[in-house]
C-alpha cells in the first residue's frame, strides 16, 4: 500500500461506459492520456470526479499547478465519496509548495472535523508531519484502530518521535511498526521503517546495526512503486553514512554497490519497470584504467576511485546546491563559447588532481549519475592541456565493462539532412553518411524519404549490422516519452528503438547518435541518454549529449571512421583521436564543438 496515495483505496472504480473501465486501468498503470481520455468521457457517465482523482495524481510530480487545479475542481463540485480525498492530496501538494499559507490552515481546520476513515487519518498525519505540526499528527494518528493500518499509526509516531529528538523512542516504535509489517508482509512499510530504525540508529552512534537496516531496506525495493524521488533519498543518506574519510576496503566496495544500485534502479524507473537488486559490482584489474564516481552529496563532493582493486576516497568541500549552480555555469560557459579555463581547470582541481594518477593509466571511467552526466568531462584543464589530450574517456553504466573493439566492419546508415517535422535541416548529414559508405565498402545508407521507420525496420530484419550510424534529430529527456530519435515519418522512442535494434536477435556493437541533443532546461534530461545506453542493447554508444555545430560533427566523424576502420584502432582511440583532431582544428578547437561527444558503455 502506497503511503503517499493511501486514500487511493477509498475510490470504487465499478464504473459503467464502453471503454472506460480499460482507460481507468490503464491510468491506473501511470498512462496520463489514458487519464485525460477517461476524464472526457465521465462526462457522460456522470463521475467525473473519480477519473480527475487518478489524472491529478499522475501529473502531481511533473506539474504540481495542474494537479492543484484538479483537486480544487473537485473540491468546488463538493460531492461527498471524493471530497476528502481531493481535499486531503491537495493539502499535501500545497504543503510542499506553500507550507503553512493561509490555505493549508483553512484546509487543516476542516480536516480535522470531517475525516473519519482510517487511510485518511494515515494520509493526514503524514502531512501534518511533513509540516512538523507534531501535535495535532499525534492526535489524528491515535484515533486510527483499524489494525491493518496501525502499522503505519505507529511508524508515523516513531517519525514524530525522530523529528522531536527522542531515538530511543521512535526506535521502541519502529521496531514495533517493524514487526506488524513483517506480519502482514507489507514490503513498503518494511522499506519505510527499516529506513527509519537506520536513520535512529545513526543517531544513537550504532553505525553496523544501521548498514545492516539500510541494507534491510533496500531490499525491499524490488517489491515496491515508488517514484525515485522517493527513493534517492535512502541511497544518499546510506552513501554519506559509508563514505567517511577512514572508511574501510568493505565499506568502499559496498559504497561503489549501492551508488550502481541506484543509477540501475533510476534507469528501470525511467523505464517504469520493477527495479531490481544486483549483488555484482565491476571489477577493474588492469593497470592501464581506473574507475572514477565523483558521488554528490548534500555537503560535500566525493570522489570514489578504483585502480587495480584498490578503493580510494577523496573529499571535496562544496555542497550539492553549489555544486549544481557550478554544473550549470560550466555549461552556459561552453554554448557561449567563452574562452577562460578558470571552470576547466577548477573542475579538474576536484576530481582528478587528488587522485595522483599512476603512469600506465591511459582511460579513465568515470560512472556517474544525473549530478554529473551532463558536465563534459573531457574539457577538464590541468593548466596544459585538457583531460582528452592526456586520457580515454570513456562514461560507464557501472554495471558492466567490455574491450572496446568491432568483430565485423558492417554498418547502416541513416539520417534526416531536410527540414522535418519542424525541425531544422542539417545540410551536412548527406557529406557525413556519404564520407562514412566511401570509408566503409560494406555499408547501406537511408537517407531523408528512405529513412522511414519500416525501412529502418526491414534493414535490420534482413541484416545484421555491428555498427548503426544515426545522423538525424533526437532528443533525451527525463521524461522517458520525450525522448526520441526522428525518422522522415515519424519520431522512435525508446522502447521501440530497443525493439527495432534487437530484431534479428544479434546485438549491435556501436550505436552512434551524432545530432541529438538533451532537453533545454531539463536538469535530468542525460537520463534518457544513458536509458538509449542501456536499452539499445549496444555494447557501446556515442552520442552528442549537448547542442552540436553540423560541419564539426561532419569533420569529427569522417577523423573517427578513419581511425577505427582504416587504421584499426579501437572505439575509444578512435573518438580520442578525433576529438583531439578538432581541438587543433583553428576553426572548432573551442570546447563547444567537440566536448558535447562521449562514449557510454552500454
Amino acid at each position: 500500500m502506497k503511503l503517499s496515495n493511501i486514500v487511493i483505496g477509498l475510490l470504487s472504480l465499478t464504473i459503467s461506459g464502453e471503454g472506460y473501465n480499460e482507460l481507468i486501468q490503464q491510468a491506473i498503470e501511470g498512462d496520463i492520456r489514458a487519464a485525460e481520455k477517461a476524464v472526457e468521457i465521465s462526462e457522460s457517465i456522470g463521475d467525473r470526479s473519480k477519473a480527475i482523482i487518478i489524472l491529478a495524481n499522475l501529473v502531481s510530480e511533473t506539474d504540481p499547478d495542474r494537479a492543484i487545479r484538479l483537486y480544487q475542481s473537485i473540491i468546488n463540485q463538493n460531492e461527498n465519496n471524493t471530497y476528502n480525498v481531493a481535499q486531503l492530496n491537495l493539502l499535501s501538494l500545497l504543503a510542499k509548495k506553500y507550507q503553512l499559507n493561509e490555505q493549508v490552515l483553512e484546509i487543516i481546520a476542516e480536516l480535522q472535523y470531517a475525516i473519519s476513515k482510517d487511510s485518511e487519518r494515515i494520509s493526514f498525519g503524514q502531512t501534518l508531519i511533513e509540516l512538523e505540526l507534531y501535535q495535532e499528527a499525534s492526535i489524528v494518528l491515535s484515533q486510527v484502530t483499524d489494525s491493518n493500518l496501525m502499522s503505519y499509526s505507529l511508524g508515523l509516531k516513531a517519525r514524530i518521535n525522530e523529528e522531536q529528538g527522542n531515538p530511543e523512542l521512535a526506535r521502541e516504535k519502529y521496531y514495533q511498526a517493524y514487526l506488524i509489517a513483517e506480519s502482514q508482509q507489507d514490503s513498503e512499510a518494511l522499506f519505510r521503517w527499516a529506513w527509519g530504525l537506520a536513520r535512529v540508529e545513526v543517531q544513537l552512534g550504532n553505525m553496523e546495526e544501521a548498514i545492516a537496516l539500510y541494507q534491510d531496506a533496500l531490499s525491499h525495493i524490488p517489491n515496491l512503486s515508488l517514484e525515485f524521488n522517493e527513493i534517492e533519498p535512502i541511497y544518499q543518506e546510506f552513501l554519506d553514512i559509508l563514505l567517511t574519510d577512514d572508511a574501510s576496503q568493505q565499506s568502499l566496495r559496498l559504497a561503489q554497490s549501492v551508488f550502481e544500485q541506484k543509477q540501475f534502479n533510476e534507469l528501470s524507473i525511467f523505464f517504469d519497470e520493477t527495479c531490481l537488486l544486483s549483488n555484482t559490482t565491476q571489477s577493474y584489474k588492469t593497470s592501464d584504467k581506473i574507475a572514477i564516481y565523483p558521488i554528490v552529496l548534500k555537503n560535500r563532493l566525493i570522489i570514489l576511485s578504483v585502480y587495480e582493486n584498490i578503493y580510494q576516497i577523496h573529499t571535496v568541500s562544496i555542497n550539492q546546491q553549489d555544486f549544481r549552480e557550478f554544473a550549470s555555469q560550466l555549461n552556459q560557459h561552453i554554448k557561449s563559447k567563452q574562452i577562460s579555463l578558470t571552470l576547466y581547470q577548477q573542475l579538474y582541481e576536484w576530481i582528478v588532481k587528488p587522485l595522483e594518477l599512476d603512469r600506465e593509466v591511459e582511460t579513465l571511467i568515470f560512472v556517474v549519475d544525473n549530478q554529473l552526466r551532463n558536465l563534459p568531462l573531457t574539457t577538464m584543464h590541468d593548466g596544459e592541456k585538457y583531460l582528452i589530450a592526456n586520457y580515454h574517456i570513456r562514461l560507464s553504466q557501472g554495471l558492466s565493462w567490455s574491450d572496446s573493439t568491432i568483430s565485423q566492419h558492417k554498418i547502416l546508415g541513416a539520417g534526416v539532412s531536410e527540414a522535418r517535422q519542424s525541425f531544422e535541416s542539417l545540410p551536412f548529414v548527406e557529406n557525413e553518411l556519404s564520407t562514412i559508405s566511401s570509408i566503409i565498402q560494406n555499408s547501406s545508407i537511408l537517407i531523408n524519404e528512405k529513412f522511414t521507420l519500416l525501412n529502418f525496420q526491414n534493414q535490420l530484419k534482413k541484416n545484421h549490422y555491428p555498427i548503426i550510424h544515426l545522423a538525424t534529430h533526437g532528443k533525451f529527456s527525463s521524461n522517458f516519452e520525450e525522448t526520441f530519435l526522428l525518422t522522415w515519418d515519424e519520431q522512435i522512442n525508446i522502447r521501440e528503438l530497443e525493439q527495432i535494434l534487437t530484431i534479428n536477435g544479434r546485438p549491435v556493437e556501436l550505436l552512434i547518435l551524432s545530432a541529438c541533443e538533451t532537453a533545454v532546461g531539463d536538469e535530468k534530461a542525460t537520463l534518457g541518454l544513458a536509458g538509449i545506453a542501456n536499452r539499445s542493447g549496444a555494447k557501446f554508444v556515442i552520442a552528442s549529449m549537448s547542442e552540436i555545430q553540423d560541419e564539426a560533427t561532419q569533420i569529427l566523424m569522417t577523423q573517427f571512421y578513419q581511425n577505427l576502420i582504416i587504421s584499426g584502432l579501437s572505439i575509444s582511440e578512435s573518438l580520442h583521436l578525433a576529438q583531439l583532431y578538432l581541438i587543433n582544428h583553428p576553426q572548432f578547437s573551442h570546447p563547444f564543438f567537440w566536448s558535447g561527444f562521449v562514449l557510454i558503455t552500454g
